[in-house]
């Protein structure tokens, strides 16, 4: 596999994302919480379960409204370990039907095993499936960004992220908003 291949596209990934991504980014790791012991890359967290450790791998229903990872992680401007990230949270999460999992799995055993012949070819592969996933992403409640009290009867009915905060948690910061 051409380790320096990735080395450099990973390095122009990075250079070439526009500012408007890199402050989006880098606000929703920060009021994630994520810190850089959490692990190894920003948004990416090693102690939350299996398929719920990578920031931008769900939709974020905000006080906005939905947030999609396209909006502040697109898919051309991701390292390959971010794209690496996402890929494994997905497999993880599809326990249901297995779709997901037959069609990454094989990209993310090939780059871990070394078995990458072609590497753009590769990482084409792996954007485009991972593009044509997003559309069916999961929506989790944004606990980081908790709205005004006026949207939270719609709140209340969103579901949280396994591992990141509980129905309680939000209700009770919820009421903290009220009574303030």
């Amino acid at each position: 596999m051409d380790k320096k291949f990735f080395k450099s596209y990973d390095e122009e990934a990075s250079a070439g994302m526009p500012e408007v991504f890199k402050g989006m980014r880098s606000r929703m790791v920060a009021l994630s919480g994520w810190q850089p012991g959490d692990g190894a890359l920003p948004g990416v967290w090693s102690n939350k379960p299996r398929g719920e450790r990578c920031l931008w791998s769900c939709l974020w229903g905000t006080s906005r409204g939905l947030l999609a990872p396209g909006d502040w992680m697109p898919l051309d401007y991701l390292t390959t370990g971010e794209m690496l990230a996402e890929a494994t949270d997905l497999i993880y999460r599809d326990s249901t039907n297995n779709i997901v999992a037959r069609r990454l799995t094989p990209l993310v055993l090939d780059f871990y095993l070394s078995d990458v012949d072609n590497p753009g070819y590769w990482l084409e592969q792996l954007k485009d499936t991972l593009r044509s996933l997003r559309v069916g992403y999961a929506e989790y409640v944004c606990h980081f960004d908790m709205p005004q009290s006026t949207g939270a009867a719609r709140l209340m009915n969103a579901i949280p992220r396994p591992g990141w905060i509980t129905r309680t948690e939000i209700r009770e910061r919820l009421d903290a908003e009220v009574t303030k």
